[in-house]
Order: C-alpha cells, then sequence, then structure tokens
C-alpha cells in the first residue's frame, strides 16, 4: 500500500468463500406490476465464463416462484435504479442467452407474466430500445500448438520462403540489365595512313 490510496470496504452479511475461477454479482427482483424493486438484493456467485442462460438455471433454482422459461434479466447501470419508472421503459429485457456475465455485474430479474404497469410518460419496453440485440462474441486465438494454428503459421511460413527466394532471381536480372546499359560500345579504328609513293 502506498500514501493517498483510496480503498473500498464492504461489509459482509456472512463470510465470503470466493474461489479462483468463480465472478461475484449482485442481483434484485424487478416487480412489474407493482412498480417496485426488492428492498435487498443479495451475491451470487457464479463460475467465470457464465451466460445468461447459466444465470437463469441458477435463479430458478434458488426460488419456486418463476421457473426458468418466464425469467426475463437486465443488466442496469446503478443510477438507474434511483428512478424507478424507468426501469420498464429504458431497459433491454431480452438480453441475448450467450450474453457472457461479468464479475462486479448488477442483474435485475423479473418474472415475464407479471405484465408492466404503463406509467403515464413511461411507455414499456418489450425489446431492446435501440437496434438489434448485441451479442458479445469470445476471442479465439491460434498457436502453433493447435491444428488450426499450426496450419496457418506453415502457410505463413511457406510464403515468405516463396517470396524470399524470388527476390534474388529478381536482383540477378536487374543487375545484368544494369551491365548491359553501362557497358561501353567498342571503338573501332580505321588506319587512316597514307604511304608516300615516292618512298
Amino acid at each position: 500500500m502506498t500514501d493517498h490510496q483510496t480503498i473500498a470496504i464492504q461489509i459482509l452479511d456472512k463470510p465470503e468463500f470466493l474461489k479462483e475461477k468463480q465472478i461475484l454479482i449482485h442481483i434484485q427482483r424487478w416487480y412489474p406490476s407493482k412498480q417496485e424493486l426488492q428492498e435487498k438484493g443479495e451475491d451470487l456467485v457464479l463460475p467465470e465464463g457464465s451466460n445468461i442462460l447459466a444465470l437463469k438455471k441458477e435463479l430458478a433454482s434458488r426460488q419456486t416462484e418463476i421457473i426458468e422459461q418466464h425469467i426475463a434479466v437486465a443488466r442496469p447501470f446503478s443510477y438507474q435504479l434511483k428512478n424507478k419508472n424507468t426501469l420498464s421503459s429504458l431497459l433491454n429485457w431480452e438480453l441475448d442467452s450467450e450474453t457472457v456475465i461479468k464479475d462486479g455485474d448488477l442483474i435485475l430479474f423479473k418474472d415475464v407474466k407479471d405484465k408492466e404497469v404503463e406509467i403515464e410518460g413511461h411507455r414499456p419496453q418489450d425489446g431492446p430500445k435501440e437496434g438489434p440485440r448485441s451479442v458479445e462474441v469470445g476471442l479465439k486465438i491460434h498457436t502453433v500448438y493447435d491444428a488450426e494454428g499450426r496450419e496457418k503459421f506453415e502457410a505463413l511460413l511457406n510464403k515468405n520462403k516463396e517470396n524470399q527466394s524470388e527476390e534474388p532471381a529478381k536482383e540477378s536480372t536487374q543487375e545484368k540489365n544494369n551491365e548491359n546499359q553501362t557497358a561501353e560500345p567498342k571503338e573501332t579504328t580505321q588506319d587512316t595512313t597514307v604511304q608516300n609513293p615516292n618512298t
């Protein structure tokens, strides 16, 4: 630790047992017909790399009121929770099932059978507000140790060898052309000596 370093401290209700390759998220339930948010949410531990589908399965196993098929989830910003009237109109409750959940995410969930109450000036939203649903695509890195990566590496290596073999041939051709251009023409001398007929 150093001087002037800011540290955040959280007081837990119970001991935390977070293992390696696990993430911690915070979940709260939204009640659409009542326009109420669960007063106090809870922390949930999930395996690293879990997606929305895995989260729904976990939520369904933790309670009996909502089955997995009727669970909808959203990822709000914390400031959006201050105005509960906008939770139904601004949030995207149709996240793609393959969307990866990140450590520290705030997640709201609701029962889709519990219909949203339309508040004047705030129309409930059934899907994404802007454009199509976004899908987080994982990045795959190939190395020489896997089949596809090794194949691409060998193809690149062979291409480099071909380019290197072509360069000496081009250089020798260029040198030969330069020699022909710089070669001086041979001079022919003609004997112009006139012999004296008297000698």
